[in-house]
């Protein structure tokens, strides 16, 4: 019971006493519980006219912080997260142990962000009380004038993959699910005079690719917080019949095609919602504004707007900028004018003024932050048989034709398409030899192409990942593991996206497989046959090293060192291979230096 001047004025839930009662009486925490004079007030005049008064309070825990993770996760257990308090502060510091923390960083995602309220240094605002009578805030990119800054309410989270994005999300959805009360109760509370308002919401809205990863949502919220968020999916076709539950749950999930299909037939209850927060899961799917998808996104209203990606300058940080609402810079001339012109001029700073607007709405954490120590990176060269070689130097040669005949054409994609078949041809001999024989594994030994491989699979009672280009050198593994009844799952393309999903979880299981084998894709310039072995139980946590042994071919294309030359230079240039586009001239001559051939031109001089 809560109790004030000897008058009990109310009584905690069940499952919230018994919690708070076992800490108290350990004698690890004590309780307060605060509520505002008038409403103290409000409610003594109700009860004395024996009439029902609700009163919001607020419950109070302090402790030793030296006890807070154990008290924190006692309560996270029960269902309980604990807020930001508004009152009971004054001599006592606050520290919120549920709360995802990383050493070097504030806590995660703090509130200024999401209040407006940046640290002056990375607001795109600046105070200025001397330039006139008045003091006012000047924005530091356009010059624009206001009498108060106005800040983006959220912003982009774009941390590498595996580092948690969508438990950064989780933990700031739990730190904040008073302020969504708070929110959806003072929208809801109009004058008469007022124009009507769109329904508002207190739950975050997750908008994700596909209900696939949806699912790897929902899972994070049953691992970290047991099943407590109520989340309701807004996709199907049922989803009309349980549009009570958008204003209902804490979390709402849809997808980007779900949200664009309701906006192109113009009726999209998510647009007339108004959503305490929004989230853009895989962000850089927006990244065309002339697109429906885009349009629908950013026509979704809510007090915080958040993007997830690992790529935002690369998928057009404009489109972002301008679904995050960012004040000035939401519209795209002045995006253009103050951005984009900068960076493509060939004087002055040119990523300056980039800088200064990823530094206020983007966070970026890197694996260097977790001090993870580098994985331990091994070769296996092998060499070919006389007639393999034989083989292949014809093979070369042919190629080699062929370029020079597409060199002696005109225009340029003729020879970037000479040249990357050729590559193909050369890296699938490589692999696979120019017959196309069957293993057939004796019972007194192995056959000699991967007989090193299947050694090194057998030696490790731990997680092995067997990657390659291509999918027959993972057929042949394949069929030595049968042979040797080895439990393994395979991952390649004929795998529609549900099996390959149920295969990594397989593999994750403690129970699961310890042998996984995954082909890379045709597009991969690595050597085309690695082994990554990964200690088992290993998280971000451990400090075990990954090993990745890469089997290559001597003397061939494989063990070129132009060819890795060439692919750093051309990862540097941002090079694509655009489909129907010619190849700019200086990365075609990498593929030909590959060759050591020359363009036309350059033997005409």
């Amino acid at each position: 019971m809560l109790e004030y001047n000897k008058i009990k004025f109310g009584r905690l839930n069940k499952g919230l006493c018994g919690q708070l009662y076992d800490l108290v009486a350990k004698d690890q925490i004590d309780i307060h519980a605060f509520m505002f004079t008038k409403d103290w007030h409000d409610a003594l005049k109700g009860w004395e006219n024996d009439a029902s008064h609700h009163v919001l309070a607020e419950i109070n825990i302090y402790g030793a912080k030296e006890r807070a993770q154990e008290i924190g996760s006692a309560l996270s257990k029960s269902g309980i997260f604990l807020q930001m308090p508004k009152h009971g502060l004054e001599d006592d510091d606050y520290y919120n142990p549920q709360l995802l923390r990383v050493e070097g960083f504030p806590d995660m995602l703090s509130p200024e962000p999401e209040n407006g309220q940046l640290e002056s240094e990375l607001s795109l605002w600046k105070y200025n009380d001397v330039d006139s009578d008045e003091p006012f805030y000047q924005h530091v990119l356009s010059g624009a004038k206001r009498p108060q800054r106005v800040e983006a309410r959220g912003g982009i989270i774009a941390d590498e993959m595996g580092l948690g994005k969508s438990l950064v999300i989780l933990s700031t959805i739990a730190g904040s699910l008073d302020r969504a009360e708070a929110f959806a109760m003072a929208e809801s509370q109009q004058g008469p005079s007022q124009p009507r308002r769109k329904q508002a919401s207190k739950a975050t809205l997750i908008i994700s690719p596909s209900s696939l990863l949806i699912d790897s949502w929902v899972d994070e919220i049953q691992h970290t917080y047991s099943g407590i968020f109520p989340f309701h999916k807004h996709i199907g076709s049922t989803r009309h019949q349980e549009t009570h539950l958008l204003y209902d749950r804490s979390i709402v999930f849809t997808t980007y095609a779900t949200a664009a299909a309701e906006f192109r037939r113009g009726q999209s209850i998510l647009s007339e919602t108004t959503w305490f927060r929004i989230v853009l899961d895989e962000a850089h799917d927006i990244r065309n504004r002339a697109t429906n998808q885009f349009q629908a996104m950013s026509g979704i209203p809510a007090l915080h707007r958040w993007c997830l990606t690992g790529t935002p300058i690369q998928n057009s940080l404009g489109a972002l900028v301008s679904f995050l609402k960012v004040p000035i810079l939401e519209n795209a001339p002045t995006f253009r004018k103050l951005i984009v012109n900068p960076i493509n001029s060939t004087s002055g700073p040119r990523f300056h003024n980039l800088q200064i607007l990823l530094r206020a709405v983007c966070l970026r954490r890197t694996r260097q932050l977790l001090d993870l120590p580098e994985p331990i990176s091994k070769t296996r060269i092998r060499s070919l048989t006389p007639s393999e070689r034989a083989d292949y130097q014809k093979l070369l040669s042919q190629c080699r034709e062929e370029i020079d005949m597409a060199v002696s054409r005109p225009g340029r994609h003729t020879v970037s398409s000479a040249c990357l078949k050729s590559l193909l041809k050369l890296r699938l001999f490589c692999n696979n030899g120019l017959a196309n024989t069957t293993i057939q594994p004796g019972p007194t030994g192995l056959p000699d192409d991967p007989d090193e491989a299947l050694i090194y699979l057998q030696q490790f009672e731990e997680n092995l990942i067997v990657f390659s280009s291509w999918k027959k050198p993972l057929t042949r593994i394949h069929e030595l593991l049968v042979h040797y009844g080895i439990p393994h799952r395979t991952i390649d393309g004929s795998l529609r996206l549900a099996e390959r999903v149920n295969v990594l979880k397989d593999f994750r299981s403690p129970v699961g497989t310890d042998i996984l084998l995954m082909t890379l894709g045709i597009g991969a310039t690595e050597p085309d046959y690695c082994i990554a072995h990964i200690p088992s139980g290993a998280t971000v946590e451990s400090i075990h090293r990954v090993v990745i042994i890469r089997y290559i071919m001597k003397e061939t294309i494989e063990e070129n060192l132009i060819l890795f030359r060439q692919k750093r230079k051309l990862e540097l240039a941002g090079d694509s291979f655009n489909r129907g586009k010619d190849m700019q001239p200086e990365r075609l001559q990498l593929l030909l230096d590959v060759f050591g051939m020359e363009k036309a031109g350059s033997r005409d001089n």
